[in-house]
């Protein structure tokens, strides 16, 4: 190609690209590039509304934790609802002798756990280790639930990644437009500052905000965890009828199975020992589902990631057939229950030295269990306001 049939060719590129600018409306180019400052300016500000549920109370506080010196404890958690309401940093660290944190979400996809271990290992922090556990329902999910917490601290490695995994056009959507776009991630809070109505579908909850801030006194004094009352709630809902229809067989979304590879990924080039617990559940809930198949599929599903990740150990305690009389629901434990597995879960830790093979990673916690007398300290005074005495 001669240097004249070159200059002619990027000659016309040029014509061509000057037409384009010329005939787009000036109006247009001025919206778009406000839009993008707009953008900009709102990525940068630090909005504080209460939030309007536990849920979201929980994620904000998890946040800023994870921003904060708890991140820095030994021994950190992470996950849902089971390991908030499961794990007692206090107890971890009278048996462990080491500081202790629970940065685990009401609610918490695998996403969230992944993207507050990334920002508590980035500040250079190197836990000794991580307690988590990542749900069967919510890694069987719609992963766009929740989005808007977790997806503004991803990185374009990570969104690039997903975008490849998934065909689901509306989480290709999602996942451009949460964590870009400040105006759509800020949304709600802009609604209330202005005084306007919100259109979010998330609830309302019925604790009110006093409710919801005595919640976040009792996080504070019992660094992160939430410890449940004793009274059993058969909590309508919690056993659903398993889906049967024809080959149906519980499988993560691919989406969710990413940060479970991702989470673990992360603790294995740092070579932190990764401690996933099954928590123990009601017996009924836990026959339903053993009988449609999930249990049998989650499990096997775990399995798998322990012949990949050396630096994983799975306490498994879900067939402990422990009495309702720990429970606060089917599937969350009471503060005695809570008490009881974050000593089996110290025990565990403190006797998991040395290379083992993956058989050997797979600790049935019932053989080891034996009951405890409750801990006197938890036995009194408002749950929410309960703390070190």
């Amino acid at each position: 190609m001669s240097r004249s049939t070159s200059a002619s060719d990027a000659m016309a590129m040029e014509v061509d690209r000057s037409t384009f600018v010329a005939r787009c409306p000036s109006g247009m180019l001025g919206a778009f590039v406000l839009i993008v400052l707009v953008n900009v300016g709102l990525g940068q500000l630090r909005w504080e509304n209460p939030p309007r549920s536990r849920l979201s109370a929980s994620w904000k506080w998890a946040n800023r934790a994870a921003d904060g010196p708890e991140a820095g404890a030994e021994v950190l958690c992470f996950g849902d609802s089971l390991i908030k309401l499961g794990i007692v940093p206090r107890v971890l660290e009278e048996r462990l002798g080491r500081s202790s944190y629970n940065l685990a979400v009401l609610g918490g996809p695998a996403p969230a756990s992944q993207v507050l271990l990334r920002r508590v290992l980035d500040r250079g922090f190197q836990p000794r280790a991580l307690v988590v556990h990542f749900s069967p329902l919510l890694l069987g999910m719609d992963p766009k639930a929740g989005l808007e917490w977790w997806a503004g601290g991803l990185r374009i490695c990570d969104r690039l990644a997903l975008l490849g995994r998934t065909r689901d056009p509306s989480m290709v959507a999602s996942l451009i437009v949460h964590g870009l776009l400040g105006s759509i991630v800020a949304r709600e809070t802009i609604r209330s500052a202005l005084g306007l109505r919100s259109e979010s579908s998330e609830y309302v909850d019925r604790l009110g905000r006093e409710g919801i801030e005595d919640l976040v006194v009792g996080w504070t004094r019992n660094q992160g965890a939430q410890l449940a009352p004793r009274e059993y709630v058969p909590v309508a809902g919690s056993l659903p009828t398993p889906y049967l229809g024809h080959g149906w067989r519980w499988a993560p979304n691919p989406v969710h199975a990413y940060f479970v590879d991702r989470f673990l990924a992360m603790a294995q080039e740092r070579e932190i020992p990764v401690y996933w617990v099954i928590p123990p559940a009601d017996a009924a809930w836990l026959d339903r589902n053993e009988g449609v198949g999930t249990v049998g599929a989650y499990r096997e599903y775990v399995r798998g990631l322990l012949g990949r990740f050396e630096v994983l150990t799975v306490l498994d305690a879900q067939k402990a057939r422990w009495e309702r009389r720990w429970f606060r629901d089917p599937i969350h434990l009471n503060r005695d229950g809570a008490v009881r597995l974050s000593g089996l879960v110290a025990e565990a830790i403190a006797d998991g030295r040395g290379a083992r093979s993956s058989a050997d990673r797979w600790i049935a916690m019932d053989q080891r269990d034996r009951p405890r007398p409750t801990d006197d300290r938890l036995a009194s005074g408002p749950i929410t306001r309960e703390g070190r005495r």
